[in-house]
């Protein structure tokens, strides 16, 4: 449950608890990337589709490029542009804990730290994990061959508020508490190895919506 709603100064150099969370990867390299794959991707299938059309031919390689095309506009706009026009419109969300290492179990306090402008609908605060195991297939030569089989094997939402405005200028901060379960596994392992995260996502009114990922350490 919340237990503070305010638009005050975070205490401190910025922080209202202890302990600020890196992003997962930093906001501008992930736009950054994927403007420059989206970008590379787009350049690849046009090259193939072209090729052939010059050739006069319309074969596998149209179709590779013509998928090469598509996804790479699916990178480039959702992944890229959107992300673009989202930094452009709302600043960048902090999440903040007053531990680094979270018990399974035990309530964690955390604080959820916004810089105007920002304009949400609605604010999430999500805890996941994830698990990576080692999957073998078998291919048409009979070679076995080792894959990543990620899976989210816990999901549950740890805050949920509506309507938040910070105008520009002023900071805002949402403290609440997250309880990871008792019967899901800790951080770390080999095979399967498991990995909790924390999600922030905000739907922004009348713009690009963000999400905002953070790693943290479970017991």
């Amino acid at each position: 449950m919340a237990e503070s709603d305010e638009h005050t100064p975070p205490h401190g150099p910025g922080d209202v608890l202890r302990y600020r969370l890196e992003r997962a990867s930093s906001w501008g390299a992930q736009v950054g990337c994927a403007l420059v794959i989206g970008a590379l991707l787009l350049g690849l299938g046009s090259i193939f589709i072209y090729m052939e059309a010059s050739a006069g031919e319309r074969s596998l390689g149209t179709v590779v490029g013509g998928g090469f095309v598509l996804v790479g506009l699916s990178v480039f706009l959702l992944g890229g542009l959107h992300q673009l026009l989202a930094r452009a419109r709302t600043s960048e969300t902090f999440f903040e804990m007053d531990t680094l290492r979270v018990a399974r179990g035990e309530p964690a306090r955390f604080s959820v730290v916004q810089r105007g402008p920002a304009d949400f609908q609605s604010l999430r605060v999500k805890v996941l994990c994830q698990r990576t195991m080692t999957k073998w297939t078998t291919t048409a030569k009979g070679e076995r061959r080792a894959e990543n089989d990620v899976r989210v094997i816990h999901d549950h939402c740890a805050l949920d508020l509506q309507d938040v405005l910070v105008p520009r200028g002023t900071v805002w901060h949402h403290e609440a508490t997250l309880v990871v379960p008792k019967d899901q596994p800790p951080s770390g392992g080999e095979d399967p190895s498991h990995e909790w995260q924390i999600e922030v996502w905000g739907r922004v009114r009348l713009g690009a919506d963000v999400m905002h990922p953070f790693v943290i350490d479970v017991d």
